[in-house]
């Protein structure tokens, strides 16, 4: 019903033909939320990329709606404002997905039981806890790398305020997350991280 709903509303707001690509977009992220729930969540890391790509879309969708159909398929000189749009929105999606990448991660250690029990091939299940928390923390040391290096560029621009509510509101919560994911293989140690990660998110 909600997703009819979402569908309705995007109708009201972009007329069909000029903004087709929206609605495909729509409608395929309902299929795939269906085919999530019913197959990918079961499956060996499919589950997690697909939550994260969607989320990563969530942001990504706000681009591809300022522009048409007839836009994006002859585009025109791109304005520099359109360029600074285009660079924060692939700046605010990667880290949306990666993030979301690894709190799906932290999920399915948490659910580590349950999942077993229901025959599901989640990462834990098939690699372990103490490997799929390795991974876990390489992917948010390569996060935390490149999240300080936008806080230099941040600083070397003389946005003081900006590279240090960064530092201190996503870089250190980030590595507290990070260094504590091994420390305690239960799974409301998993959950606590996982709150965690979804408030620096």
């Amino acid at each position: 019903i909600l997703s009819m709903c979402g569908i309705y509303l995007s109708l009201i707001a972009f007329p069909f033909q000029q903004y087709v690509h929206i609605h495909f977009s729509n409608l395929a992220t309902i299929l795939i939320l269906w085919f999530y729930s019913t197959n990918f969540k079961r499956d060996f890391l499919i589950g997690n990329v697909v939550i994260a790509v969607l989320t990563a879309w969530t942001i990504g969708v706000v681009y591809f709606s300022k522009f048409t159909i007839v836009q994006l398929t002859h585009p025109t000189n791109m304005q520099s404002a359109d360029l600074r749009f285009l660079k924060l929105t692939i700046l605010y999606s990667s880290f949306a997905f990666i993030l979301t990448l690894i709190r799906e991660a932290l999920k399915d250690m948490e659910d580590m039981d349950g999942d077993g029990k229901f025959g599901c091939k989640t990462m834990p299940i098939v690699i372990g806890l103490q490997k799929s928390g390795r991974i876990v923390q390489v992917i948010g040391i390569l996060s935390v790398l490149l999240l300080a290096l936008l806080s230099i560029l941040l600083f070397n621009s003389a946005h003081y305020f900006f590279s240090i509510y960064l530092s201190l509101s996503t870089c250190l919560p980030l590595i507290m997350v990070i260094a504590q994911v091994n420390k305690d293989a239960t799974s409301e140690h998993y959950a606590q991280l996982s709150s965690s990660l979804k408030f620096i998110m």
